[in-house]
C-alpha cells in the first residue's frame, strides 16, 4: 500500500476485529466487497470534491477512462494496490468537468480543415488525440497546482502510463520512428518520460518547445488548448505530407519554431505541473540524424503495442 492510500486505509482492523473475537481459524482470502465499496465511495468523493459537482462515477472493470461532461467513466478494476492512481484519474476526468469547454471540444472534433490541411480520418483523429494531450496537461496543470494534496495521486498516474517501463522501453527502441501519425503521437504525448529521444523523428525537439509543457498555464481556455493542438498539427502534417513519396522532400529537424519561443508565468510543471521536471529539458541536444534506437524482440514489441493501443484516458 502506498503512503498517499494509508490515511483511506486501516490495516488493522481485520486483526482487532479477531483479537476481539478470538477467532483464530484461518480465512479464505476473496473479494472484500465492503472494501471495494468503500474505496469506490471515497473515489466518487474525489470526482464530487474536484468537479464542484455531483457527478455520479461508473466503474466498469475494463475499457477506457472518460468523462462526457455529466458522468465519469473509470475503466479499471480498483483496489489497494492501485488505489492511488485510479484516483489520479478520477481527478483527471472530475478536472475535465471543472475546466474544459466540452462544446468547444464537440465543435473542433467536427472540423474537415485546419488552417491549410484537409482533414482526412487519420488526420482528424490525429487532430483529436492532440487537443485531448494539451487539454488533459492544462487542467492537470490546475489541479495540480491548486491542490498540493493531491500531488501523489497525479505522481502515481503519471508513473502508470508515461513514465512506466513498458514506454520508456518503446520509446528507447526502434518502434515508432517511421514518418507517420501513430509514430508522432506516441512520441508527444510520452515528452514526460526520461527517455524521451528528440532524434527519433523530424522536429519533435521544435513540437516539445511550441507544446512548452513548463509553461502549459499560459493556457487560458480549450480553445487556447485547440489553437496549440492545430499548431502542432500543422508541422506534424507538414513533415508527413512532404516526406518521399508524399510530396517534396522532407525538412528535418528545424530547431526554431516561431510559435515555440513563446515564454509564460514561468512554471516548472512538467505534464501535471510538477515542481520537478521529469521531463527532458529545452537543453538537450538532438541530433541532425534520426537514431535507430534499439531492436526489440517480437514479444517485447507486441507488449509495447497493446500497452499503447490498450491505454487511454480523456475526455
Amino acid at each position: 500500500m502506498s503512503k498517499y492510500s494509508d490515511f483511506w486505509f486501516d490495516s488493522r482492523r481485520t486483526s482487532l476485529v479477531d483479537d476481539l473475537l478470538s477467532d483464530d481459524k484461518p480465512v479464505k482470502k476473496g473479494k472484500d466487497h465492503v472494501a471495494l465499496a468503500g474505496h469506490k465511495r471515497a473515489i466518487g468523493n474525489f470526482v464530487r470534491i474536484v468537479s464542484g459537482q455531483n457527478i455520479p462515477v461508473k466503474f466498469p472493470t475494463r475499457g477506457d477512462s472518460y468523462t462526457d461532461g455529466k458522468s465519469v467513466t473509470i475503466g479499471a478494476n480498483v483496489n489497494e494496490k492501485n488505489f492511488d492512481y485510479v484516483v489520479g484519474l478520477a481527478l483527471h476526468e472530475g478536472s475535465h468537468i471543472a475546466y474544459s469547454d466540452f462544446n468547444a471540444f464537440g465543435d473542433a472534433r467536427n472540423y474537415s480543415k485546419i488552417r491549410e490541411y484537409e482533414l482526412d480520418s487519420s488526420k482528424r483523429e490525429f487532430f483529436r488525440g492532440m487537443i485531448n494531450y494539451i487539454e488533459d496537461r492544462r487542467v492537470d496543470n490546475i489541479v495540480f497546482r491548486n491542490s498540493p494534496g493531491y500531488k501523489g495521486y497525479y505522481h502515481s498516474l503519471y508513473n502508470k502510463y508515461f513514465n512506466g517501463k513498458k514506454v520508456a522501453l518503446g520509446l528507447a527502441s526502434d518502434m515508432y520512428r517511421d514518418l507517420d501519425l501513430d509514430s508522432y503521437m506516441f512520441r508527444i504525448i510520452n515528452f514526460t518520460n526520461e527517455e524521451t529521444d528528440f532524434g527519433a523523428l523530424p522536429r519533435l525537439l521544435d513540437i516539445y518547445r511550441l507544446i512548452d509543457m513548463k509553461n502549459i498555464s499560459r493556457l487560458k481556455s480549450t480553445d487556447d488548448a485547440i489553437e496549440l493542438a492545430k499548431s502542432v498539427c500543422e508541422v506534424v502534417f507538414g513533415i508527413i505530407d512532404s516526406a518521399p513519396g508524399n510530396g517534396e522532400g522532407n525538412d528535418e529537424n528545424s530547431e526554431n519554431t516561431e510559435d515555440g519561443e513563446n515564454q509564460s508565468d514561468g512554471d516548472s510543471s512538467p505534464g501535471a505541473g510538477s515542481d520537478n521536471d521529469d521531463s527532458a529539458g529545452d537543453d538537450t541536444s538532438s541530433s541532425d540524424d534520426q537514431n535507430n534506437g534499439k531492436k526489440l524482440s517480437d514479444r517485447q514489441q507486441n507488449q509495447i503495442f497493446l500497452f499503447t493501443t490498450n491505454f487511454k484516458f480523456s475526455t
